[in-house]
């Protein structure tokens, strides 16, 4: 009698560490889920505001905008030389 008694005490200790083992498991497969999909929403939200609204800089230079940049830097030289940029 005492032998089953025994093994009964081993199997529901097997039985909850496998059920905290699954339970552990599905957790963490729910957070894997979850992380994916809020990067995919995030990433589709974010995409439409990140569409220029100048494509071309004869657009840029049409308006007159101000174009800026570090001093210094070669591109004061393209857009003025090159691009025809005033400065």
């Amino acid at each position: 009698m005492w032998i089953i008694t025994i093994l009964f005490n081993i199997y529901n200790a097997l039985v909850i560490y496998l059920i905290r083992m699954t339970t552990v498991a599905w957790i963490f497969a729910a957070i894997i889920i979850g992380q994916g999909y809020i990067a995919s929403l995030t990433s589709m939200l974010t995409i439409r505001r990140l569409k220029p609204q100048v494509t071309d800089y004869e657009a840029l230079k049409n308006a007159n905008a101000v174009v800026g940049y570090n001093k210094g830097s070669h591109v004061a030289q393209v857009f003025g030389r090159c691009l025809g940029f005033q400065e």
